[in-house]
Protein backbone atom coordinates (compact mmCIF):
# COMPACT_ATOMS: atom_id res chain seq x y z
CA UNK A 1 0.00 0.00 0.00
CA UNK A 2 1.76 3.51 -0.96
CA UNK A 3 0.40 5.45 1.69
CA UNK A 4 1.99 2.63 4.33
CA UNK A 5 4.96 3.32 1.98
CA UNK A 6 5.06 6.65 2.27
CA UNK A 7 4.34 6.78 6.09
CA UNK A 8 6.90 4.37 6.79
CA UNK A 9 9.83 6.11 4.89
CA UNK A 10 9.09 9.75 6.01
CA UNK A 11 8.90 8.46 9.53
CA UNK A 12 12.62 7.61 8.93
CA UNK A 13 13.13 11.31 9.22
CA UNK A 14 11.43 12.23 12.12
CA UNK A 15 14.49 12.24 14.90
CA UNK A 16 13.17 14.30 18.15
CA UNK A 17 10.53 17.03 16.31
CA UNK A 18 6.91 16.43 17.88
CA UNK A 19 5.70 15.39 14.50
CA UNK A 20 2.74 13.43 13.26
CA UNK A 21 1.91 12.32 9.90
CA UNK A 22 -2.06 12.64 9.16
CA UNK A 23 -3.60 11.59 6.23
CA UNK A 24 -5.67 14.34 4.61
CA UNK A 25 -6.61 12.87 1.33
CA UNK A 26 -9.83 12.86 1.73
CA UNK A 27 -10.00 16.51 2.48
CA UNK A 28 -8.88 17.44 -0.53
CA UNK A 29 -9.77 17.02 -4.25
CA UNK A 30 -7.67 17.47 -7.17
CA UNK A 31 -9.29 18.54 -10.39
CA UNK A 32 -7.33 18.47 -13.66
CA UNK A 33 -8.32 21.27 -16.58
CA UNK A 34 -5.81 20.11 -19.46
CA UNK A 35 -5.79 21.07 -23.24
CA UNK A 36 -5.43 24.01 -25.40
CA UNK A 37 -8.17 25.64 -24.21
CA UNK A 38 -7.46 25.03 -20.33
CA UNK A 39 -5.71 28.96 -19.68
CA UNK A 40 -8.45 30.42 -21.59
CA UNK A 41 -11.13 28.20 -19.09
CA UNK A 42 -9.42 29.68 -16.00
CA UNK A 43 -9.41 33.60 -17.25
CA UNK A 44 -13.26 33.14 -18.30
CA UNK A 45 -13.71 31.73 -14.66
CA UNK A 46 -11.51 35.02 -13.24
CA UNK A 47 -8.55 32.33 -11.77
CA UNK A 48 -5.22 33.72 -12.11
CA UNK A 49 -2.45 32.23 -14.28
CA UNK A 50 0.72 31.12 -12.06
CA UNK A 51 4.15 31.11 -13.70
CA UNK A 52 4.52 27.41 -15.72
CA UNK A 53 5.41 24.72 -12.26
CA UNK A 54 4.35 27.17 -10.07
CA UNK A 55 1.62 27.21 -7.59
CA UNK A 56 -0.62 30.34 -6.41
CA UNK A 57 -2.53 30.18 -3.12
CA UNK A 58 -5.71 32.72 -3.96
CA UNK A 59 -9.38 33.12 -2.82
CA UNK A 60 -12.22 32.33 -5.32
CA UNK A 61 -15.96 32.86 -5.04
CA UNK A 62 -15.22 32.90 -1.27
CA UNK A 63 -12.88 29.37 -1.75
CA UNK A 64 -9.71 28.86 -0.95
CA UNK A 65 -7.74 26.97 -3.98
CA UNK A 66 -4.53 26.55 -5.06
CA UNK A 67 -3.86 26.43 -8.56
CA UNK A 68 -0.33 24.55 -10.33
CA UNK A 69 0.44 25.45 -13.59
CA UNK A 70 1.98 21.33 -13.99
CA UNK A 71 0.25 19.91 -17.52
CA UNK A 72 0.03 15.85 -17.76
CA UNK A 73 -0.45 16.46 -21.52
CA UNK A 74 0.82 18.04 -24.34
CA UNK A 75 -1.28 20.30 -24.84
CA UNK A 76 -0.87 21.85 -21.49
CA UNK A 77 -2.68 22.28 -17.96
CA UNK A 78 -3.52 23.11 -14.89
CA UNK A 79 -4.07 21.19 -11.27
CA UNK A 80 -6.21 22.81 -9.26
CA UNK A 81 -5.95 21.44 -5.50
CA UNK A 82 -9.45 22.34 -3.56
CA UNK A 83 -11.59 21.61 -0.41
CA UNK A 84 -13.06 18.61 -0.86
CA UNK A 85 -16.63 19.78 0.17
CA UNK A 86 -16.18 22.36 -2.58
CA UNK A 87 -15.60 20.25 -5.90
CA UNK A 88 -18.61 19.96 -7.27
CA UNK A 89 -19.89 23.81 -6.92
CA UNK A 90 -16.57 24.29 -8.53
CA UNK A 91 -17.06 21.75 -11.20
CA UNK A 92 -20.37 22.87 -11.93
CA UNK A 93 -19.04 26.41 -12.94
CA UNK A 94 -16.83 24.65 -15.58
CA UNK A 95 -20.08 24.56 -18.03
CA UNK A 96 -19.52 22.12 -21.29
CA UNK A 97 -16.24 20.70 -19.61
CA UNK A 98 -16.21 17.03 -20.16
CA UNK A 99 -15.11 14.51 -17.44
CA UNK A 100 -12.40 12.77 -18.68
CA UNK A 101 -11.19 10.07 -16.28
CA UNK A 102 -8.56 8.39 -14.65
CA UNK A 103 -8.17 5.97 -17.88
CA UNK A 104 -7.69 9.33 -19.87
CA UNK A 105 -4.90 10.77 -17.74
CA UNK A 106 -2.86 7.90 -17.73
CA UNK A 107 -2.61 8.09 -21.30
CA UNK A 108 -2.23 11.89 -21.52
CA UNK A 109 0.23 11.55 -19.20
CA UNK A 110 2.13 8.79 -21.21
CA UNK A 111 1.70 10.74 -24.14
CA UNK A 112 3.98 13.28 -22.26
CA UNK A 113 6.34 11.63 -20.94
CA UNK A 114 5.48 11.94 -16.74
CA UNK A 115 6.41 8.64 -15.13
CA UNK A 116 4.26 8.09 -12.16
CA UNK A 117 5.35 6.27 -8.94
CA UNK A 118 3.95 2.74 -8.69
CA UNK A 119 3.88 1.65 -13.06
CA UNK A 120 6.75 3.73 -13.84
CA UNK A 121 9.15 3.95 -11.26
CA UNK A 122 9.84 3.08 -7.64
CA UNK A 123 12.21 4.22 -4.28
CA UNK A 124 15.07 2.38 -6.36
CA UNK A 125 15.21 5.60 -8.72
CA UNK A 126 17.24 8.84 -8.50
CA UNK A 127 15.20 11.54 -9.33
CA UNK A 128 17.34 12.26 -12.45
CA UNK A 129 16.24 9.31 -13.86
CA UNK A 130 13.02 9.63 -13.87
CA UNK A 131 12.80 12.30 -16.25
CA UNK A 132 11.33 14.95 -13.69
CA UNK A 133 14.65 17.05 -13.50
CA UNK A 134 12.73 19.96 -13.81
CA UNK A 135 11.36 19.60 -10.43
CA UNK A 136 14.66 19.49 -8.79
CA UNK A 137 15.81 22.96 -7.15
CA UNK A 138 19.48 22.85 -7.19
CA UNK A 139 19.37 26.37 -4.95
CA UNK A 140 17.16 24.64 -1.84
CA UNK A 141 19.77 23.98 0.96
CA UNK A 142 19.77 20.70 2.57
CA UNK A 143 17.81 17.73 1.57
CA UNK A 144 18.02 13.97 1.69
CA UNK A 145 19.85 12.86 -1.57
CA UNK A 146 21.46 16.11 -2.03
CA UNK A 147 24.94 14.41 -2.86
CA UNK A 148 23.79 12.11 -5.18
CA UNK A 149 21.80 14.44 -7.02
CA UNK A 150 24.60 17.44 -7.56
CA UNK A 151 27.64 14.37 -8.69
CA UNK A 152 25.24 13.41 -11.07
CA UNK A 153 24.51 16.78 -12.84
CA UNK A 154 27.99 17.61 -12.37
CA UNK A 155 29.29 14.75 -13.80
CA UNK A 156 26.33 13.68 -16.31
CA UNK A 157 26.42 10.35 -15.93
CA UNK A 158 23.65 8.49 -15.01
CA UNK A 159 23.29 4.78 -14.49
CA UNK A 160 19.65 4.49 -16.30
CA UNK A 161 17.07 7.09 -17.41
CA UNK A 162 13.14 6.45 -18.13
CA UNK A 163 12.73 7.38 -21.69
CA UNK A 164 9.54 6.66 -24.47
CA UNK A 165 9.28 4.20 -26.65
CA UNK A 166 6.95 3.54 -29.61
CA UNK A 167 6.47 0.17 -30.62
CA UNK A 168 5.00 -1.72 -33.16
CA UNK A 169 2.74 -4.60 -31.65
CA UNK A 170 -0.61 -5.85 -30.94
CA UNK A 171 0.03 -6.70 -27.33
CA UNK A 172 1.26 -4.27 -24.16
CA UNK A 173 4.93 -5.66 -22.90
CA UNK A 174 4.12 -6.84 -19.71
CA UNK A 175 5.89 -4.21 -16.94
CA UNK A 176 9.44 -4.08 -16.78
CA UNK A 177 9.96 -6.57 -19.81
CA UNK A 178 13.03 -6.58 -21.32
CA UNK A 179 13.89 -4.48 -24.42
CA UNK A 180 16.07 -5.42 -26.82
CA UNK A 181 18.00 -4.18 -29.40
CA UNK A 182 20.09 -6.73 -31.62
CA UNK A 183 19.79 -9.87 -28.86
CA UNK A 184 21.30 -6.94 -26.42
CA UNK A 185 19.14 -5.92 -23.40
CA UNK A 186 19.18 -2.31 -23.39
CA UNK A 187 16.67 -1.95 -20.66
CA UNK A 188 13.70 -2.72 -19.00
Amino acid sequence: DFKEKLKTYINKFIFSEDAKIIDRSGDLASIGIEGPHSEKTLIQLAISIPCENAFLDLEWNKIQLTVFARSWSINGGFAIFIHAQHRQSFLAKLGNAQWAGMKTLNLLRIEKGVPWYGPDMDENYLLPETGLEETINYNKGCYTGQEIVARIKSRGQLKRKLTRLLIQTSSVPAPNAEVKCKDQTIGH
